[in-house]
């Protein structure tokens, strides 16, 4: 209810979305809001695969969708759920909190699907001095790599310096007794 209140009350400077003003889990709390406003609703970035995304899509209960590339299920899965939404009109906003080979994996699906709209990134996500040369932006654009692979080069002396596992932003706990981490 809180959030309708909200919405209505942005709508006259325009955002260009509200992201997850709900649960994404609750599908049907999320089209309600969706149908309340004329803001584009944003949301995704915890869902997981493209079954994770397919009631949201289908029921058209958000504008734009923000997969993450890593918790998605990847480059290849990342692309399938861009396809999906374009079939609806939807835009992607890639989530990325990662860092910066996250956001360079999602930058070559950025680069081929024709309903990308913008890529989120971190400080950190444009190389965060892990790369022989970090990604320059220009004009608000990255140019696509030249290099092969994800188009980056590790410096691997500086990987070193960053051998200590820190959580993720959202709450991913490494369990040490027995190697497993959980999210959220």
């Amino acid at each position: 209810a809180m959030a309708k209140i909200l919405l209505k009350e942005l709508e006259p400077i325009r955002p260009l979305f509200v992201e997850e003003p709900t649960h994404p889990e609750n599908v049907d709390a999320l089209l309600e809001i969706t149908r309340s406003t004329h803001i584009p609703i944003a949301t995704g970035e915890r869902l997981l695969t493209r079954w994770g995304f397919r009631e949201v899509i289908e029921k058209q209960a958000a504008a734009y969708l923000q997969p993450d590339t890593s918790h998605a299920g990847g480059i290849t899965e990342l692309k399938k759920i861009a396809n999906m939404a374009e079939v609806y009109y939807m835009h992607i906003l890639p989530h990325c909190a990662i860092g910066p080979v996250a956001f360079s994996a999602s930058l070559h699906v950025d680069a081929v699907v024709p309903n990308f709209l913008a890529q989120e990134q971190i400080d950190q996500g444009l190389g965060g001095g892990l790369f022989q040369q970090d990604w320059e932006v220009v004009d608000g654009h990255i140019d696509l790599p030249s290099k092969p692979g994800l188009g980056f080069e590790i410096d691997e002396s500086a990987v070193t310096q960053h051998t200590e596992y820190t959580e993720e932003l959202g709450g991913e706990y490494f369990y040490e007794s027995d190697g497993s981490v959980a999210d959220w």
